[in-house]
Order: C-alpha cells, then structure tokens, then sequence
C-alpha cells in the first residue's frame, strides 16, 4: 500500500498456494473483496487519510466535490479538491448594474443570466416582502392534499394526526425563511379547523370551543395543534440566532448589509423578502438570550445583555442617537481575567439592581458565546 493510501482503493494482490511455496503477488483491478478480513482495518486508515483531507481543507477556507474510488485518494488536496461548477444548470442574479457590465460578465463566464422571481430549492426568490401571491401554491397544496383524504370517513381523532403530522408540516420549510401574511395564515388555519370540526375545507361548522383552546398543549386542555403564526415566529427565530451569533459567511454577510456599526437591526425598509422575517424574530432571540462572558471582545458594554435582566441601554431607556459615538465591548472592564469595573459604572449598575459582588465568572481563555435562557444547556432549538 502507498503512502496515499489508494493502492488498495484502485487495486489488489493476490497471492496463492502451490505445492512448495506460494505463488503471486497477481494484480487484480477494482479494489478489495467483499468479506476481506482486512477490509475494516483499511477502511479505518482511509477513512483517517479523508478526514486529515477534510481538516486540511477547513483551515484553507476552501471547497470540494467527492470523487470515486477510482480516481485518487481523497488526500491529495491540489490535485483533487476543485469546485466544479455545472453552468448549465447555475444562474447568476444581477442586480443595480448597467446592462453593459451585465452582458460582460455572461459572457466571460458564460452563465445563464437569471431573473426574480424564480425558485430555489422549493422556495420562491422574491424581490420585496411576501405578498399573498408567492405562498398561496401552498394553500392550494394544502387543499389538495385534504381532497385525497376521505375525510368524513376519517374519525375525529384520525383528522386531528392528519393535521398535525401532514397539513402542518406543508408549510414548514417556507416559513422558515420567509415571514407570512397575517391573511394567509387566518386561511390556512381556516382550512384546518374546518377539515378537524366538518372533513371537508369548504364546510364551515359551528362549535363551541375556541380554535385558541383547540392548539393550547394537551397538558393545558387543548389538541396540541400548533398556531401557525406561532410555528412561523419559532422558525425565523431560529434563522434570526443564526444570523445574530453566528460567525460564518453567511451570518456575517447578513449582519454587514442589515445590521448598523453599533451591532443593532435596521430600522427603515429595504427592498428584501428575507429581512422582513429575520428583523421580526430577532426582538424575541435578543430578549431570551444572554451572553455567556469569555474574553469580553464580542459584547457590547452598553447594548448586550450580559448581567442582570436588561442592557445598560434598555435600564436607563436611552435611545440609539444617544449612543451613537458608545462602542466600547465588555473587555474595557476586565483586566487579567478579573472585573476592573470604574466606580461610576459600578455605582450604576447598583442603581439597576445588579449585585456587583457576583458578578458573572469570567473564562478569559475562551470566546464570548450566547446561550438561551430557557434550556438548561442554553442551546436554541424549533421542535
């Protein structure tokens, strides 16, 4: 076996028995044997070659496609990792730039120049908010599926699994992205509540119980069905944390094109489908979460919460004019790993209620990170 370890990958070598000695190597293609009593220990030492590959990879910030056993190991990082790019099959979306450097660009690199709205992996790309128009497919997928089911032959609580398991989960991955109008969802949950009470959409029963007691939890009385205005907030919060502690490229493109100097969410309208959803969830992210304090060098001394119930800025109700020219993160304060907080500062955070004598304990060799308040791990999750 080579030092790459994809000899035995590409080929093997058998060797057999004759009389007096044996007889071979005899090159064989195609790899190993089904049922080799090597096979798990080579899959072991290839499996430890990819994932040195992989690590490689990581620090270098690059990409790559899997190749088959037939080519290289995955290890040999210059010669194998590439990303490749299947132009007829990608689209570019342009966007505030004259037609000329538009044609430019196509023809350099001769990708198909795409317009909005289109749809991406199931979900439509729209430029602007959502209107009713872009999610009322899934209403009527929704209908759909309701119109396939027998649904007066169904029993009461055959209906209310349907919901829950099948109708419910419909929209699921569009609201994960997107923030839907109040309309649509008063409709879709129309269609739900007179499939539960009638087993038909269009049928309109008159009950006594509220459709709000119908989705408390069961242990408060209710069916367990989820609102869907609720589902919908659980889901861009999840998108929301993401983009507000997370330091990948994404998160932080968000956060360079939406998010001001201070670290704060625009405030004013800008022309985006995705942002509308994301800057709605992100009061309720901000509210339930807290900083776990490291260094100090990601949170902000004056808008972060990081002791107490609120931010310096919330206790006092300053507005974000007033603290305009205050940048200063929670490192300011702490020297050496120990709280160096200035008495005037001190004196404040008493008037806010903060016991200064626990303050919370400081882990200087680690990063700042932000937990949940309302798991016991503190980590953020939609179920």
């Amino acid at each position: 076996m080579d030092k790459d370890g994809d000899g035995f990958v590409k080929t093997a070598r058998l060797s057999g028995p004759s009389k007096w000695w044996a007889v071979g190597y005899i090159p064989v293609g195609r790899g190993l044997r089904q049922g080799d009593p090597l096979s798990p220990l080579l899959f072991v030492l290839a499996e430890d070659t990819l994932s040195q590959g992989l690590n490689k990879l990581r620090e270098i910030r690059e990409t790559m496609p899997l190749t088959s056993a037939k080519g290289r190991i995955l290890g040999k990082i210059p010669s194998i990792f590439v990303t490749i790019i299947n132009k007829t099959k990608s689209k570019m979306f342009l966007g505030g730039m004259a037609q000329e450097r538009r044609d430019h660009l196509h023809h350099i690199l001769n990708i198909q120049i795409g317009a909005l709205p289109e749809k991406y992996l199931g979900v439509p790309l729209i430029a602007g908010r959502i209107t009713r128009v872009a999610v009322t497919p899934l209403l009527d997928k929704i209908r759909k599926r309701i119109t396939a089911w027998k649904g007066k032959l169904l029993s009461f609580q055959g209906r209310r699994v349907l919901i829950q398991s099948v109708l419910s989960s419909i929209p699921v991955y569009n609201m994960g992205v997107y923030k839907w109008p109040s309309s649509v969802i008063k409709e879709a949950e129309s269609i739900f509540r007179n499939f539960l009470w009638s087993g038909n959409p269009a049928i309109k029963k008159c009950v006594t119980v509220s459709w709000d007691k119908v989705c408390k939890p069961k242990e408060e009385g209710g069916l367990g069905i989820r609102r869907l205005r609720e589902l919908n907030m659980a889901l861009l919060m999840k998108l929301a944390w993401h983009v507000k502690y997370k330091e990948d490229d994404f998160a932080m493109f968000m956060r360079s094109k939406y998010f001001t100097r201070d670290n704060e969410p625009i405030e004013y309208y800008t022309k985006s489908s995705l942002w509308p959803g994301i800057g709605w969830a992100l009061h309720e992210v901000t509210s339930r979460s807290q900083w776990l304090i490291g260094d100090g060098n990601k949170v902000d001394l004056w808008r972060d919460v990081w002791v107490g119930e609120q931010s310096i800025q919330q206790a006092l109700q300053l507005s974000t004019t007033q603290l305009k020219n205050c940048r200063s993160k929670l490192s300011s304060i702490i020297h050496n790993g120990v709280w160096n907080i200035p008495p005037p500062l001190l004196v404040l955070l008493q008037h806010m209620g903060v016991d200064t004598e626990n303050l919370p304990v400081i882990r200087q060799d680690e990063r700042d990170c932000s937990v949940w308040k309302e798991d016991l791990k503190g980590n953020f999750s939609v179920s």
